[in-house]
């Protein structure tokens, strides 16, 4: 499936963790987490570890896998428009490479891969403060 731009925010929020949590802490404060040697540069092996650490909270019985249901409960009930339910379908079928209805971290991270270049502004396959303050 192509890349679309509206797709780049859902996600850099899947790799940041959910969007209240983006809320709370800021985006800069994801900034810093993300920012794994704390070089002001968020390079492609950083933002795939970031990825790969919010995999791991979703898959909430540890087989490898996120379920619908693992996908449905990391929702907030309350997501407006067509509800926890449908952005968990809508998020689980965009992310989905080989449509077995379980997402991989493989896939969870080739999903997070794809918005980088949404955010990278000066195309250099990094991502700085001033990268994420754009947004």
């Amino acid at each position: 499936m192509p890349f679309s731009r509206r797709r780049a925010v859902p996600a850099l929020l899947l790799v940041l963790g959910t969007a209240t949590a983006a809320a709370q802490t800021g985006w800069l404060d994801q900034f810093g987490k993300l920012d794994g040697n704390g070089d002001g540069i968020i390079d492609l092996n950083e933002y795939q570890a970031g990825a790969r650490a919010a995999f791991a909270p979703l898959d909430s019985d540890r087989d490898g896998w996120i379920t619908l249901y693992e996908m449905r409960a990391s929702l907030d009930p309350n997501t407006g428009g067509a509800g926890a339910d449908g952005l968990a379908r809508t998020r689980m079928a965009a992310m989905d490479l080989n449509h077995d209805n379980l997402i991989s971290e493989g896939e969870y991270v080739a999903f997070a891969d794809q918005s980088i270049e949404t955010y990278d502004k000066d195309g250099d396959g990094r991502l700085t403060r001033q990268d994420f303050q754009a947004r």
